[in-house]
C-alpha cells in the first residue's frame, strides 16, 4: 500500500472512529426524569434541560418545564408512567414517593438518584453539587453555588426588627392552615429574619381565632395559589380570625409565588432576600 492510499485509509479510519465515539456518547447521554420542582430548576440552571424527558407536576419553573411530559404529583407517583418515558436516570428528592414506587424504580435497573430534602441554603448548595457532579457539570454547579453563598452573605447583613409573621396555606377561604416547624415556610421565615408565631408546633395546623389573636402577627405571608384560592387579599382579610391582628388591621399581607418561595431550588437565596425586605416596613 503506497503512502497516499495509506494516508487516505488512515483518514477514513479516523473519521469512522470519531463517528463511532459520537454515537456511543449520544447513546450514553442521560434521559432524565426529574421528580421535584427544585431538581428541575437546578437542571435548567445547569444548562441540562435538553436531557430532561419528563417531570412531575411541581415542576412549573421555568415555564418551559411545564410543557414537558408529566409523570404525576411528586408524592403520588406510579412507576409505569415514569418508565414509559424510557429514562436511564431518575433524579428526585426525599419528597418523591410513595416509597414502593421508588423501590420499584430502583429494581427496574434504571439509575435513581434521591437527594435529601433539606430546607436550607446549605441544602440547596448540596443538591446543586450532587446533580452537577453526576452530570459532569461541576463548573456550572460551582457557579450556581456561588450565587447561593452570595445570598447567604447578604442575608447575614440584614439588620433591624424581627417581625412576627405567619405563613398561611389554603385550598379555599374556609380551610386556612398555619405553617409550623419542619416546613419549608418556617425555614424561609427564619432565613428572612422573621419570628414564626406558629413555631411552637410542627407541620401545618388549622387556623383558629384563639390562636391567631394570641399570636398577633405583624405580617401575613401567603403563596399566590392560596391568595387566588381565597379570592384575593380583600377576601382573606374578611376572615374574622385575621381581622383583629396587627397584620389584618394594617393590611400587611405579602403574597409570593409558591415555588419561588418554598421550592428551595437555585432561586431560594433571592426569595429569602426579597421576603426579608418585604416583611420590614
Amino acid at each position: 500500500m503506497n503512502p497516499p492510499i495509506l494516508d487516505r485509509t488512515m483518514k477514513y479510519l479516523a473519521i469512522a472512529l470519531a463517528v463511532s465515539l459520537l454515537s456511543l456518547h449520544a447513546e450514553e447521554k442521560p434521559r432524565i426524569v426529574s421528580l421535584g420542582g427544585s431538581v428541575t430548576e437546578i437542571l435548567y440552571a445547569l444548562g441540562a434541560q435538553d436531557q430532561i424527558v419528563g417531570v412531575d407536576l411541581t415542576s412549573q419553573y421555568p415555564v418551559e418545564a411545564a410543557k414537558l411530559p408529566q409523570v404525576g404529583y411528586v408524592r403520588a407517583l406510579s412507576p409505569e408512567g415514569i418508565l414509559s418515558l424510557r429514562p436511564n436516570l431518575i433524579i428526585g428528592t426525599g419528597e418523591a414517593g410513595p416509597p414502593q414506587t421508588i423501590t420499584h424504580l430502583k429494581e427496574s435497573g434504571v439509575e435513581v438518584l434521591i437527594l435529601p430534602e433539606d430546607h436550607s441554603l446549605e441544602g440547596v448548595a448540596a443538591k446543586i453539587r450532587a446533580i452537577a457532579e453526576r452530570l459532569k457539570l461541576k463548573e456550572a454547579g460551582e457557579s450556581l453555588v456561588q450565587k447561593i453563598e452570595t445570598a447567604k452573605a447578604d442575608l447575614a447583613k440584614t439588620v433591624g426588627t424581627h417581625p412576627r409573621a405567619v405563613f398561611l396555606m389554603a385550598r379555599d377561604a374556609n380551610g386556612l392552615m398555619a405553617a409550623g416547624q419542619k416546613t419549608a415556610a418556617d425555614a424561609m421565615l427564619s432565613l428572612a429574619g422573621a419570628k414564626n408565631v406558629a413555631g411552637d408546633y410542627s407541620g401545618y395546623k388549622p387556623l383558629s381565632a384563639e390562636f391567631i389573636a394570641a399570636a398577633a402577627p405583624d405580617v401575613i405571608i401567603v403563596g399566590q395559589r392560596t391568595l387566588d384560592a381565597v379570592g384575593g387579599e380583600e377576601n382573606l382579610l374578611k376572615n374574622p380570625a385575621l381581622t383583629i391582628t396587627p397584620a389584618g388591621k394594617n393590611k400587611r399581607i405579602i403574597a409570593m409565588d409558591d415555588m419561588y418561595l418554598l421550592g428551595f431550588g437555585p432561586r431560594a437565596g433571592d426569595a429569602a432576600i426579597e421576603l426579608a425586605a418585604a416583611i420590614r416596613p
